[in-house]
């Protein structure tokens, strides 16, 4: 009986290990240029959906699932294509500028997929936050090149490109 519960146990230890947020990698991106995350050698690789918010924000999720083909909510709502095998990315308007609504329609959805969802919320070209949510990690890799630096509150945001020497 104890050989048979091993598996599990290892992948739920395994899973605890791994998921291991550090809120310096978080507060790395606070007040970072936009452009950063747009060319970051991770995120820019990853698939992601979008959303201009109420307050004229836009919130990114940079998608990290992996889609469960009986979830069938996700797939009632439309939100995961019907030719899906658990394959990520496999969600409709990856790269697209979604609703607000369709956007909290896919954070419903994507509780019930193993994986993360990394989500940026952007405003006026800065990065307000990085929140990861679901099974995640992270570490130095995710955060922004050491080229971009925080954009002090009181300083007109210029984008590092046009801001080179």
């Amino acid at each position: 009986m104890l050989f048979k519960l091993l598996p599990a146990f290892v992948i739920f230890i395994s899973a605890q290990c791994y998921s291991q947020v550090h809120q310096s990698d978080l507060n790395a991106w606070k007040r970072i240029h936009v452009d950063a995350l747009d060319k970051h050698v991770i995120w820019s690789k990853v698939a992601s959906i979008r959303s201009v918010q109420k307050d004229m924000s836009e919130k990114r999720i940079y998608v990290n699932r992996v889609v469960d083909i009986n979830n069938k909510k996700c797939f009632d709502q439309g939100l995961v294509k019907k030719e899906c095998r658990n394959q990520n990315p496999c969600l409709k308007g990856l790269g697209d500028v979604i609703t607000e609504a369709q956007m909290d329609e896919y954070l419903i959805c994507s509780e019930k997929m193993f994986g993360c969802d990394n989500i940026f919320t952007i405003k006026d070209s800065l990065v307000l936050s990085y929140s990861p949510v679901g099974y995640c990690f992270t570490n130095s890799l995710v955060r922004p090149d050491i080229r971009y630096k925080p954009i002090p509150a009181s300083q007109e945001v210029i984008p590092p490109s046009l801001n080179s020497n």
